[in-house]
């Protein structure tokens, strides 16, 4: 069985990138199984940690070089490249032959449904099913516009050619697919659970994600701003990149937080952070199903999130393993930090309960499900 997983890149030390990579390993050891990588974007900023047994392919057509940059680089971004993106990506999958091709919702979403052969299609998505609205719904009228142009051929036409769309949450199933038959719920795996829990006495609230709007880490330090007043021992750490680092540093300054409150970069082992941590909050606007909580989860911490659409409410059970707090109530978020800043008992319960959930998202578990969508769509 060929199976060929399309996205931007694989280098990114992201969510999206991390969960193919592993999904991509793991099929790679299966019996029967031979699994392709096609990206768009390649570097070595980082070291891709791919199976030798995955076979991976880069189309050399790079629009993180202009997408977004400008209206005419998104212009060219929109005719050329895609142009140039199609015809490499037919040979290349002419040439493979596959059985199944499975888009992860990036720049090759559209283009797909138009690429002949006996190969099924999959639509992995990643966020919401409104995430475009979500994401730029808000914004000047330009960003408007392709947002409802994007939409409108997304749901009308291109959504309708996919055999089968898998969506991360019961909740942006039930949500925002109603009316479709063929919308399938996989949740993302935790890429390892751990041998051991995190003690949950360190003095430390860690938070993960870019440092980009989506994640909303200012409505995050607005809100340890009032943790501090009264627990001013306890510090947050950031750990992630991005184009908000220098205004998300200026902001810690001005509420005067530099004691308490650090951008700490990406890391290379955020499980070793997570379990050096007593606490992981989540601030985001939107996800899809974060892995940070499911990593968090697998490491024994109580999780606190906004009740974001979607993904905090299928992974925390509310006053069991966490908590969920309306978006952007920077209030009754400080209040549940300390909450469980200032009980111990309740910590090590929460903790107890997110390693007991965490091991339905296990490996196993999970692509056992992938198989199982693989072989019914073939047969």
């Amino acid at each position: 069985m060929k199976i060929v997983y399309c996205l931007d890149n694989i280098h990114q030390i992201g969510g999206i990138e991390n969960v193919i990579r592993e999904k991509a390993n793991y099929l790679s050891n299966l019996k029967e199984m031979d699994i392709y990588i096609i990206v768009t974007d390649y570097n070595l900023i980082h070291q891709i940690d791919l199976d030798k047994k995955v076979k991976f392919f880069s189309l050399d057509i790079n629009y993180s070089h202009s997408d977004w940059k400008s209206l005419l680089h998104f212009l060219y971004s929109l005719t050329i490249k895609r142009i140039k993106h199609f015809f490499r990506l037919s040979k290349l999958c002419k040439r493979i032959n596959p059985d199944i091709i499975i888009s992860t919702g990036l720049s090759e979403k559209f283009l797909l449904p138009f690429i002949k052969g006996n190969h099924k299609l999959i639509r992995e998505y990643h966020f919401s099913k409104n995430y475009r609205k979500l994401a730029y719904g808000e914004r000047n009228f330009f960003y408007k516009l392709i947002v409802f142009l994007a939409e409108s051929l997304d749901n009308n036409i291109f959504i309708k050619k996919y055999d089968r769309i898998v969506t991360l949450t019961l909740e942006d199933k039930d949500t925002n697919w109603k009316g479709f038959s063929n919308v399938q719920v996989i949740n993302n795996p935790i890429r390892k659970l751990q041998e051991k829990q995190a003690p949950l006495i360190n003095k430390k609230i860690i938070a993960v994600g870019r440092l980009v709007e989506q994640k909303n880490f200012s409505s995050l330090i607005n809100s340890f701003a009032i943790v501090k007043k009264k627990f001013p021992d306890w510090s947050l750490n950031i750990y992630g990149d991005g184009y908000l680092k220098s205004i998300l540093q200026k902001q810690i300054i001005d509420l005067d937080l530099t004691k308490n409150v650090f951008l700490k970069g990406n890391s290379i082992n955020i499980s070793e952070e997570m379990l050096d941590s007593s606490l992981l909050v989540l601030s985001s606007k939107y996800e899809g199903m974060p892995l940070v909580i499911l990593e968090a989860m697998a490491c024994g911490l109580p999780v606190i999130s906004y009740d974001c659409p979607c993904g905090p409410k299928d992974l925390i059970k509310n006053d069991e393993n966490g908590y969920l707090v309306p978006l952007n109530d920077e209030n009754q978020l400080a209040q549940k930090i300390c909450l469980l800043i200032e009980n111990q008992e309740l910590r090590n319960k929460m903790g107890s309960e997110s390693l007991k959930l965490s091991e339905r998202y296990s490996f196993p578990n999970v692509m056992s499900q992938w198989v199982q969508l693989f072989e019914s769509l073939l047969n």
